[in-house]
């Protein structure tokens, strides 16, 4: 902006300026006086011993008054590692740990140490017999687990006195053999674990527990059809598909596959001419929400009411068609696209009623089969952290997680662990690990 004077053209520094007020002291010593003027007396002698002084002063680094890197003694091997040249980065092939299963990936290791994961795509070309090497954002964010540095350095006693290893699972013989033990761990298809805790049996019972609960897909599964099964979902094959709250690009179980199939159904290519369409009912913005061709923001607990609108309109019996918050007409192009090659999917974060709904569109619209596969469920027998709450136990070994945290709401942690004796295995010296009479530094996978 700029306004004419009689002295000529002058530029508004502000809306003061412009307004006849006085300018803000802090501006007008934007620049110390006489920074721009050159001394007639400044010679070439004392520009140099100004730099002279500079360089001086910047030297003081190599006198280790400055930071520097730590000195380190460097050892050759005593034995030289297989394969291993010095500089190049070697390359394992592994599995991410989930509460469903596993994500295969390769994992970069530059000197002994992962730096950077990857899909396995030589798993699914044998295994699966596709051309696929992605990953999720879990597994391409535990890298920053690994190398945490507030993890856990080591075991230490009630008291907050680091232990060795010995002395540690000496104290732990103690602690299981004082009385009734308890196991509360997170939710896993590990063969081995299962196999540990069949051989443990009636000495000491076993309770699960996650604060998301991914298990919701297999008891929806389970009521729907009577039998212990996973739903196994191929988004490729679909023409179109419904998302009732189900983030699966982002943060569902299995993200991995559903982000590959999903992305094959909507490239372009000879042979397939047509995208598939993505409809999203849900409560809050998601990354499957941004991808979607037709997103429909509610309530969490309304999802309830589409879901049973789309199923009447699809005759199912004993559902309304028609939802007081839904237009008609989106109602009807999301039921006509699902009758053409659709499926539905739910999230992790709606009701079983929901899941065992959808399960009844998915047969409706003969989804089950082509895009619905179902898979044997192991057996999860175990008790929860409500039955936990109501067992009796004199030692509770915790196992991963962080109940104390993060357990549900009508669950008093203090008063369940109260005078029970506690042992922690976790990541971090965390909430769970408060006034914990053991506690034992977990290892992370990579580390395995």
């Amino acid at each position: 902006m700029k306004s004419n004077t009689d002295k000529g053209v002058k530029h508004w520094r502000s809306m003061e300026a412009m307004q006849g007020r006085e300018v803000p002291s802090a501006w007008q010593g934007e620049f110390p006086e006489g920074a721009f003027e050159r001394d007639e007396n400044f010679k070439r002698r004392d520009f140099m011993k100004l730099m002279g002084a500079s360089f001086g002063l910047a030297g003081l680094g190599l006198l280790g008054v400055s930071c520097r890197r730590p000195e380190e003694l460097i050892m050759p091997f005593g034995q030289q590692p297989e394969n291993y040249v010095h500089g190049v980065p070697q390359y394992f092939a592994s599995a991410r740990p989930t509460s469903t299963g596993a994500t295969p990936i390769v994992v970069e290791s530059n000197e002994g140490r992962p730096t950077k994961i990857e899909g396995n795509e030589r798993y699914y070309k044998k295994v699966h017999d596709e051309v696929f090497g992605g990953t999720d954002l879990h597994s391409q964010s535990c890298i920053l687990d690994l190398y945490d540095p507030d993890r856990a350095r080591g075991n230490h006693n009630k008291q907050g006195k680091t232990i060795t290893r010995d002395a540690a699972l000496k104290e732990l013989d103690k602690l299981i053999k004082s009385g009734r033990t308890a196991l509360l761990m997170g939710h896993s298809t590990s063969p081995s674990r299962a196999r540990i805790l069949k051989q443990l049996g009636n000495k000491a019972r076993v309770f699960t527990y996650e604060p998301i609960d991914d298990d919701i897909h297999r008891r929806g599964a389970t009521e729907a059809f009577g039998k212990d099964v996973i739903p196994y979902y191929r988004l490729d094959k679909a023409s179109t598909i419904l998302s009732l709250d189900c983030d699966f690009v982002g943060v569902e179980a299995d993200t991995h596959r559903h982000i590959r199939d999903y992305a094959k159904g909507r490239k372009l290519n000879e042979g397939n001419t047509d995208m598939s369409r993505l409809y999203v009912v849900e409560p809050r913005m998601s990354q499957t929400g941004a991808n979607a061709d037709h997103r429909l923001r509610v309530k969490a607990g309304a999802v309830h009411g589409i879901a049973s609108a789309i199923g009447g309109r699809l005759g199912i019996k004993g559902f309304n068609n028609r939802h007081e918050n839904v237009d008609d007409a989106w109602l009807k192009q999301c039921v006509d696209d699902l009758r053409n090659g659709g499926v539905v999917m739910v999230g992790q974060g709606q009701p079983l009623a929901v899941h065992v709904l959808a399960h009844a569109i998915n047969r409706k619209i003969g989804a089950i089969g082509p895009r619905v596969q179902f898979l044997p469920a192991q057996d999860s027998s175990h008790s929860t952290i409500e039955d936990l709450d109501e067992a009796d136990f004199d030692v509770l070994l915790i196992l991963g997680g962080n109940p104390a945290y993060n357990s549900p709401a009508d669950i008093d942690w203090k008063k369940l662990v109260g005078g029970k004796k506690v042992v922690r295995l976790g990541y971090y010296d965390d909430e769970s690990a408060v006034d914990a009479d053991l506690f034992l530094a977990q290892t992370h996978f990579l580390e395995e």
